[in-house]
């Protein structure tokens, strides 16, 4: 399965590096939507990194939650224009927490660890950083990358 986090972590890092490059550390890497070019990227960087997911699924009792949790982050991709309004902008925020709650939930059925809470509670602490929610996003995803490798 390594392959698969390889590929989640380019599609990740590749999309934010593409970003810091072109337009600098955003608000969010969802606010990134709205400063490309191309508003495919963002659907290829979300698809990239949830629908890898699905293949965790494979493994036992942690393999429905992190469906769920691919599922969440493809509603990120269908709420991409979360600023357009009050409705897609909840549906946006909820698949972004749940696409990580249920990656934490597989790890921990898949691992038995519920270290990764500890870290991304110590991660937290970004949010004194301008932009925090971007810094905050890279670092869960790192936490998360690093439970599943």
């Amino acid at each position: 399965m390594t392959y698969i986090v390889i590929i989640q972590a380019l599609f990740f890092y590749g999309y934010c590096f593409y970003v810091y490059k072109n337009h600098g550390v955003l608000r969010s890497i969802s606010d990134s939507w709205y400063h490309v070019k191309h508003k495919w990227a963002f659907d290829l960087f979300a698809a990239g990194v949830g629908l890898p997911m699905w293949f965790y699924g494979i493994e036992g009792a942690a393999g429905l939650l992190f469906v769920v949790s691919g599922l969440c982050m493809f509603t990120v991709t269908l709420a991409s224009m979360f600023k357009q309004n009050k409705v897609v902008n909840r549906l946006h925020y909820v698949g972004t927490v749940g696409a990580i709650v249920f990656a934490v939930l597989g790890i921990y059925a898949m691992q038995g660890t519920w270290e990764p809470i500890a870290f991304i509670l110590i991660g937290l602490s970004l949010i004194a950083f301008p932009n925090h929610i971007w810094w905050i996003e890279v670092w869960i995803f790192t936490i998360i990358i690093a439970y599943l490798l």
